[in-house]
């Protein structure tokens, strides 16, 4: 106010106050008028204004719809709360902004509901009930005398279970592998090896139950060995193990059945001998358990043994057509043989033609499916009578008029009959000469009879060469200054070609180019060759 000597205060209530500025409480809500009169002294004038004022009260109230029950117990709140705007709920560690919202109890006890209410001028009020929700019921717990060890395990179980205003009358338990039962106290064995989980069910004298499961609780271990390798093999071949164990933190014996063991996971092992093998495995878990699994008889070991028959293997005069038979033993896949002519074959059952007489060794190697191998000689088995021999002859090269020695060592023969190669041929002894007219390559054979009707032709391992060689040369200069240069042309006519040349050209120097150029350093007359 403006000039005021004087304030008058009316709240509405029946209070007044002569203050300047002051303040006032309302005791309860309502609208109230509130008026102020002012006064200005050196005239008495007054002025007067007044305006209404609304005091809010917020009430805090609510209802439940159960308070008393068993575990899991669900609460409905039924909101009652005058003048409120938002809402705060606490119970059981639980809160909410919800108007009407909804708790459950879910462990026995007695537990306390407080609201807070707040209206639009931020006013509040509280509504705290103490004990106001008692949740019944037992709280099921347990232990056991021991959860790992060897199946079968037998394992005691100890209920520990407690009841909130009650007492527990009946137990269920379930052991997870399908057996169950209601002692209280029960004892149970599990026969096979697994990770089970336990659930034991409580109710109390007032009907009420609770559920505990404890997962993966029981974990009886027990290995359980198994293998497999490759069954048959060979002396000396690796026999490879697969191991198809079962369990947990495992460790191996093996027993290979000839006196080795192993303590690989998957070993790899060669037996030395042939014959039917016995194979075991231990095996041990983390928990000292052990199994054994035998497998009798599950490794044989057999080697190849070559064999073979042949027919016929005797001719008084070749050629000789033998045919083999393959005999050998212990599932052969691969063979290889020698008939000692210098001719082979992989066939299993070859034939082969001996085209000369002698005496020859067969060999045959046979490999298994095992890549195991075996040899088997036959010494001088096959045998081809006749005429035989060798022969050599020198000088191999030569012109015209070439004579030729030839020389043999037979053995059987009674007649001989040399083919020269130039279509003459001479019956004679192991040593003979002839003279080639004509130029060419030529190859001699040696016919050999053994004066009863067999004969054996044997070619010669090289050839006769005769040739014709007419040469002459051109100089580019015959005179010159010194020094000087003197180009050669070389004209040649050979049969067969000529394959090389030498030069001289008489200051001491010499070439075996074909058509070379020779620089003279010194003056005088030179005689030149070509060779």
């Amino acid at each position: 106010s403006l000039g005021a000597h004087t304030w008058l205060w009316d709240f509405g209530d029946g209070d007044t106050s002569h203050a300047q500025n002051p303040v006032h409480v309302y005791d309860s809500s309502g609208t109230y008028t509130i008026s102020l009169t002012v006064k200005y002294l050196p005239t008495g004038c007054t002025d007067s204004r007044s305006i209404p004022v609304t005091v809010s009260d917020p009430q805090a109230n609510f209802t439940v719809s159960d308070s008393f029950g068993c575990r899991p117990l669900p609460v409905d709140f039924t909101n009652l709360s005058k003048d409120a705007v938002s809402w705060q709920w606490q119970s059981a560690g639980l809160t909410t902004q919800v108007k009407n919202p909804s708790f459950t109890y879910r462990d026995p006890g007695v537990y306390d509901v407080q609201l807070i209410v707040t209206d639009v001028n931020g006013c509040k009020d509280t509504l705290k009930v103490d004990d106001l929700i008692t949740v019944i019921g037992p709280d099921a717990e347990f232990g056991v005398s021991t959860t790992t060890g060897c199946a079968p395990l037998a394992v005691s179980f100890q209920d520990s279970s407690t009841a909130f205003m009650g007492n527990i009358v009946s137990w269920k338990w379930y052991f997870g592998d399908g057996d169950s039962s209601s002692l209280q106290n029960p004892s149970h064995f599990y026969d096979q090896p697994g990770s089970y989980d336990v659930t034991l069910t409580v109710t109390d004298d007032n009907g009420c139950s609770h559920t505990l499961t404890k997962n993966n609780f029981v974990q009886p271990t027990y290995p359980a060995p198994d293998f497999t390798a490759n069954q048959e093999s060979c002396s000396g071949a690796p026999v490879t193990f697969t191991n198809l164990t079962t369990g947990v933190g495992l460790s191996f014996l093996w027993d290979f059945g000839d006196g080795n063991t192993s303590t690989d996971p998957n070993p790899v092992h060669q037996y030395a001998q042939p014959g039917v093998y016995t194979v075991t495995l231990t095996a041990t878990d983390i928990n000292g358990c052990d199994s054994t699994i035998v497998k009798p008889d599950y490794i044989t070991i057999s080697d190849p043994v070559a064999n073979f028959t042949a027919t016929p293997t005797f001719s008084p005069c070749p050629p000789l057509l033998a045919q083999f038979h393959d005999s050998s033993t212990s599932d052969v896949v691969s063979w290889l043989w020698d008939f000692g002519d210098g001719f082979t074959s992989t066939d299993s059952m070859p034939s082969h033609l001996y085209v000369e007489p002698g005496t020859f060794t067969v060999t045959l190697i046979v490999t298994s499916r095992w890549g195991c191998k075996d040899t088997i000689v036959a010494p001088d088995l096959a045998v081809i009578l006749g005429p035989n021999g060798t022969y050599t002859f020198t000088p191999n090269k030569g012109c015209i008029d070439h004579e030729v020695t030839f020389t043999a060592v037979t053995t059987n023969t009674a007649l001989r009959t040399w083919y020269f190669g130039d279509g003459y041929s001479q019956i004679g002894g192991d040593t003979i000469t002839h003279t080639y007219t004509t130029t060419g390559i030529f190859h001699p054979v040696l016919v050999m009879d053994d004066g009863m009707g067999c004969q054996f032709a044997r070619a010669a391992n090289d050839s006769v060469i005769v040739g014709k060689l007419n040469i002459d040369f051109n100089a580019s200069n015959t005179y010159s200054c010194t020094p000087g240069t003197v180009d050669f042309t070389a004209i040649i006519q050979s049969t067969p070609n000529a394959v090389g040349n030498l030069w001289d050209f008489g200051d001491g120097t010499t070439s075996s180019a074909a058509n070379p150029s020779h620089f003279y350093t010194t003056p005088g007359v030179y005689d030149v060759t070509l060779y």
